[in-house]
Formats: structure tokens, sequence, C-alpha cells
């Protein structure tokens, strides 16, 4: 989930309330539906009008047991769909391109469950610095084989 703070009101107490009662407003998840498990430094968007503060949730009912209570906000949200955090971890469902005119390229996902879904912007680019896993080091292969002495 993701909270823009001119969205962020006075009387909310934090801005993971914010982003709780944002999910609420937009998809239609309560806030007692979600855990929040981190939250990341807040990033401009490319005119640096307004800050993002990303939040980490997890929903605790499984998504497909709760897809047809989804009632999204379509003045908010063009719509709403799954991926899986392994979907974002494969090389083949990322694609780098080119901003126009520039030298810069930015991270862009396809969401295989849905044919023609991309995943771009900052959203691609909080996603991207988020799931990156480093390289796995011998002790920890080691240890995931199930070798360790």
């Amino acid at each position: 989930m993701v909270l823009r703070l001119d969205e962020y009101e006075i009387a909310d107490p934090s801005p993971s309330f914010t982003a709780l009662r944002d999910t609420n407003e937009e998809i239609g998840i309560r806030p007692e539906d979600i855990d929040i498990l981190g939250q990341s430094t807040p990033l401009p968007n490319k005119d640096e009008t307004l800050k993002v503060y990303p939040f980490i949730g997890f929903i605790k009912t499984p998504f497909e047991n709760i897809i047809d209570e989804i009632h999204f906000n379509k003045d908010e949200v063009q719509g709403v769909f799954t991926v899986t955090i392994e979907e974002f971890l494969y090389s083949e469902k990322k694609q780098w391109k080119r901003l126009v005119n520039t030298n810069l390229t930015y991270p862009v996902f396809q969401a295989s469950s849905m044919v023609g879904i991309e995943i771009w912007g900052l959203t691609a680019f909080i996603l991207d610095s988020k799931l990156t896993v480093p390289p796995l080091t011998t002790e920890i292969k080691t240890f995931m084989s199930g070798q360790c002495y």
C-alpha cells in the first residue's frame, strides 16, 4: 500500500493510520484486516510535488477469499489485481525502459497473472528497491541445503 503526503490529514494520528484509512476508502479492505509490517523511507514523486510514504502490509484474509468483496473507488483506482512476491524476484519479469528524451531508465514489472498489466513508475521503483534479493553466500547456500553442521 502506498500513502501520498497530500492525502495525509491533520486529524489522522499517523501516516500508517492514513495508509490504512485510504486503503479502506479506495479498495474496501478494512484497517483491522491488515497488519503493517514496515515502512520505507518517504520518496518524492518525479515532479517533487509530493512525498510518497511506502508501507508493506499483510492482508490477514487470503485475497482469493475476499476478491469478490472488493469494491474499489473508480475515481481513485483503475483496477485491483494480485501479484506474488515471487513474481517480482524473477529477473525475466522485470524490464528496464528509457524515459523519453533522457538517458534515465526505470523498472517495469510484467504481472504474469494478469496479461497486459505492467507495474511501473514510483510503485515499480519502490518494489525494485525493496524486493531485490542479494546473491546467496556460500554459507547461506550450505545452510539452506541442510548441510550445516
